[in-house]
């Protein structure tokens, strides 16, 4: 007989599961542990001109994350031609591979997808791409959702600030995508300095899963993903780049 398939109120049944069994493990509490601080930087030499630094903070007692970052473009080379007066939109990223620090444009392609442990799968998610048969939208955890640009109905991701702020849709957002849950950034007073102080992220990611794939068995790499998460990456925000990494940048512990 030949072998049978899960259907597919099984497979919704299975990530559903899933998605709440971790979702837990994020909110555990633990009251005396300390908060861990991770951060990036952006040299200019490496990031055609752009100087800059992200700062994140995650506290496994509360579960949430607070982040501080600026950047400095006076001197930035712009090799992608983005119109930077639309501001910059910043991301957190899978995979850091370099053995620089920092990176810009085609060199950020290294980085992988979005961080998302929960699958609210973005076009860019890391549960998109099948890093096994190197193909996007295929038995991966969003195709088999059905929340991708593919599947019918076609899936739209709708991350926004009044969403995940005023509305406390956490779940409609990446972990990883800072600027669809708390806005574009945009310059200070000064000209060409992109920063904010800080702002507190209650749905962000986890300590556990940093620099950290879910799989470890080969026989399941063909539709596991991977739950990592070890850069970041500016991405300009005019929405009209087909492809938008100005420069990005290994996070690690500090």
């Amino acid at each position: 007989m030949p072998p049978r398939f899960f259907s597919p109120s099984v497979l919704s049944a299975f990530f559903f599961l899933v998605l709440s069994f971790k979702f837990s493990l994020s909110q555990t509490v633990f009251p005396s542990a300390t908060p861990t601080n991770f951060c990036g930087v952006i040299e200019p030499s490496q990031s055609d001109g752009a100087i800059g630094s992200l700062t994140m903070i995650l506290s496994p007692s509360t579960g949430v994350a607070s982040y501080s970052m600026s950047f400095d473009l006076s001197a930035y080379e712009n090799p992608l031609s983005c119109d930077l007066s639309q501001g910059l939109n910043i991301k957190i990223h899978s995979y850091w591979t370099s053995n620089h620090t920092s990176a810009s444009a085609l060199d950020c392609l290294q980085t992988g997808g979005h961080a998302d442990s929960f699958f609210a799968c973005s076009p860019s998610s890391q549960n998109q791409f099948n890093n096994i048969t190197a193909s996007a939208y295929t038995a991966s955890y969003c195709s088999l959702l059905g929340r991708t640009v593919r599947s019918q109905p076609s899936y739209n991701y709708t991350c926004n600030p009044t969403l995940f702020q005023q509305q406390g849709a956490w779940e409609r957002c990446e972990v990883g995508d800072l600027s669809g849950k708390f806005g574009t950034l945009f310059e200070n007073n000064v000209p060409s300095i992109f920063g904010i102080q800080s702002f507190v992220d209650p749905f962000p990611v986890t300590i556990s899963s940093y620099n950290n794939r879910d799989y470890s068995d080969d026989r399941f790499q063909d539709i596991l993903m991977t739950d990592m998460w070890s850069s970041f990456v500016v991405h300009c925000g005019d929405g009209k780049l087909l492809y938008d990494r100005l420069f990005c940048g290994a996070l690690s512990t500090c």
